[in-house]
């Protein structure tokens, strides 16, 4: 019995941990290996350090947590010759601001958390050749780091490890490294390339957001995931290449790129193509992304029947839209921040807007809303600054909160006589006026005394204007005429001209031209002045001479 209760005592005396010091380190033993925790009282390192390879006659195995925090003295860091240095506690080094400097013994395997978190000179560092893993936050915040070289042996890299590093410019990671974590390369503003191996198989959120400097990005071709806003606001990123086996990609990926220009695809991907620079699923149905360094306008193909989420966001140089008759749906944030944009059609078809879908559109003046249209969501219009009018050729659709807040300070819903859910003078807490006249070519015929098959091209009292003439533009057909007709007026800078323009049945034409011949309504402003259906129509000299037509369209 005795000699058993022996053994166990001596065992326990061979684990146990106390503390020592020399004349400059602390340190712990265990099993007659030192780790160093720190300084002596009163000592305070400057300079160069070497790290012994014994204290007190005791071999160096490791650094303790946090052992040379916040030590700012220190200029650099190396191991004595043939240090047995194996282990590095977290934050070691963490917070030493004059470190410029730091040679790492062979026997460090790893990097742990925080390490050399915050160390702002830190410029150069030695590590070890067999290296498998850097931790959280290991160099992050050491904006002076240029460049590392990584060993071939490294297989892990943690979190957020090189957030910060504004001055790294390029990384190569070897083939053993699968994932890039979260926020490894955060903010790291003036990384211009990264050379991923094929054997990287997943991009963690916010992986690279931040880096300024990077032009061109390629997934590597074993990648099958991407997180969100896994590049966001990568301010110089023009060309983003898509792998053939990535199958999904978050709306917030490429969020605040304003330089985006082009998406490209591998041929053999089977879940996204590119189209002019356009991202769309395979069978190019759905609209996925459209770079936000995309401008003037943009038509989608005639296949396109869904789009994605956030499709638009950010577009500030793209001025308008061609949206196709088989999209029922504008999502939430389709063209979140689109400030370019200055008109979108909509076709018939729409159903219904998301939240935010035009939220901080600064350029939109006015929109036409499809009487088809049942929903519009929360903050739909939101912040578009400009907007000063939209017309609902429906009825009222079930609106969310804040759908016009922050509009235009003269903001105004128009809505046609006879559409249901409306009120005036104001309708969900805005401006609100009935526009337009509903009344049919024939009801007007036998509201003014004729029968409903008299000639659309009759006139009934000689004075050279039509009946047709008189319902499109609101006159009393009953009156002399003569004298009524829209006349166009010179301007200062061009020429203008004012008509009753609000029949259903009617349709409006305005043209411009400069020699008679050739009329395009491409140089013609139109506004509705008040609210009795009265049109402007103008255009602008440019020291030639102007002329206007009106046409008249009867459906």
């Amino acid at each position: 019995m005795n000699k058993q209760t022996f053994f166990v005592s001596a065992i326990c005396l061979l684990a146990t941990v106390s503390g020592f010091a020399d004349s400059t380190y602390t340190y712990s033993l265990r099993d007659s290996e030192a780790t160093i925790s720190g300084f002596v009282e009163g000592v305070e390192p400057s300079g160069s350090l070497s790290i012994p390879s014994s204290v007190d006659g005791y071999t160096v195995v490791a650094i303790a947590g946090a052992a040379l925090y916040d030590q700012d003295g220190l200029t650099s860091v190396t191991f004595a010759s043939g240090s047995s240095v194996s282990r590095i506690g977290d934050h070691a080094f963490a917070g030493c601001d004059e470190l410029v400097s730091v040679t790492l013994p062979d026997g460090v395997t790893e990097i742990p958390s925080g390490a050399f978190f915050d160390c702002p000179k830190l410029s150069s560092i030695e590590l070890s050749d067999s290296l498998t893993k850097i931790g959280d936050s290991s160099f992050a915040g050491c904006v002076s780091l240029v460049s590392i070289e990584i060993p071939s042996t490294l297989a892990e890299i943690g979190s957020s490890a090189f957030s910060y590093c504004e001055s790294l410019a390029s990384i190569e990671l070897p083939s053993g490294v699968a994932e890039i974590p979260d926020a490894a390369f955060l903010g790291c503003s003036a990384l211009s390339s990264i050379d991923l191996a094929s054997t990287v198989s997943s991009i963690g959120s916010s992986s690279f957001a931040q880096c300024d400097s990077l032009v061109q990005f390629d997934l590597p071709s074993g990648l099958t995931s991407v997180g969100e806003d896994a590049f966001r606001g990568c301010d110089e990123l023009v060309q983003f290449g898509l792998n053939a086996s990535i199958t999904s990609l978050a709306d917030s990926v490429l969020a605040d790129c304003p330089k985006l220009e082009a998406f490209t695809v591998a041929g053999a991907n089977t879940s996204f193509s590119a189209v002019d620079g356009v991202l769309y699923d395979s069978s190019q149905t759905t609209l996925v992304r459209v770079p936000a360094g995309k401008d003037g306008s943009y038509e989608l193909p005639s296949t396109v029947g869904e789009i994605s989420t956030g499709a638009f966001a950010h577009c500030a140089h793209l001025e308008s839209v061609g949206l196709t008759s088989q999209i029922k749906v504008i999502p939430a944030e389709a063209f979140y921040y689109a400030t370019g944009l200055e008109s979108i059609t909509f076709p018939e078809t729409i159903t219904s807007i998301g939240e935010w879908a035009f939220g901080g559109c600064s350029g939109m003046d006015e929109i036409e809303l499809p009487a088809n249209l049942l929903e519009l969501g929360a903050d739909a219009f939101h912040y578009a600054s400009s907007l000063s009018s939209a017309l609902f050729l429906g009825d009222s659709p079930g609106m969310g909160e804040a759908v016009f807040d922050n509009t235009a300070s003269d903001f105004t819903i128009y809505y046609l006589e006879g559409a249901s859910g409306f009120t005036t003078p104001t309708w969900m807490l805005y401006a609100a006026y009935i526009l337009g006249d509903t009344t049919t070519f024939v009801e007007w015929l036998v509201e003014n005394g004729f029968s409903e098959d008299t000639d659309i091209s009759d006139d009934v009292n000689g004075d050279g204007v039509s009946l047709g003439l008189a319902y499109a533009f609101g006159l009393d057909p009953a009156e002399d005429l003569s004298e009524s007709l829209p006349k166009a007026t010179l301007e200062e800078d061009g020429v203008s001209l004012s008509y009753y323009g609000a029949r259903s049945e009617v349709t409006y034409e305005v043209e411009a031209s400069t020699d008679l011949v050739n009329w395009s309504d491409s140089e013609v402003e139109l506004v509705r002045e008040g609210t009795d259906g009265v049109v402007k129509a103008s255009a602008l000299a440019y020291g030639e001479s102007i002329f206007l037509r009106l046409r008249i369209l009867f459906e």
